[in-house]
């Protein structure tokens, strides 16, 4: 994928990321998914304690943000 993503940045602006979407798209795509899916089904863990320590519902779609943003970096 880091090739395809060098490839595709190394063409003109207008012409990236055209038969794909585009990694920023991806990400957000993947973290209302995730979002969605943990609202849907149930869990064993009490969900006012991820309240308490996130607050409230956007604060765990950041927080997601920022993981699923770092993960790939540490891999790369």
């Amino acid at each position: 994928m880091m090739r395809y993503a060098d490839l595709e940045l190394s063409d003109r602006p207008e012409s990236q990321y055209d038969d794909i979407l585009s990694p920023p798209l991806v990400l957000l795509v993947t973290l209302l998914l995730s979002q969605g899916l943990s609202t849907a089904f149930p869990t064993i863990d009490d969900p006012s304690e991820l309240r308490e320590a996130l607050g409230t519902g956007s604060n765990l779609l950041i927080a997601r943000g920022v993981i699923f943003g770092i993960f790939p970096l540490w891999h790369a």
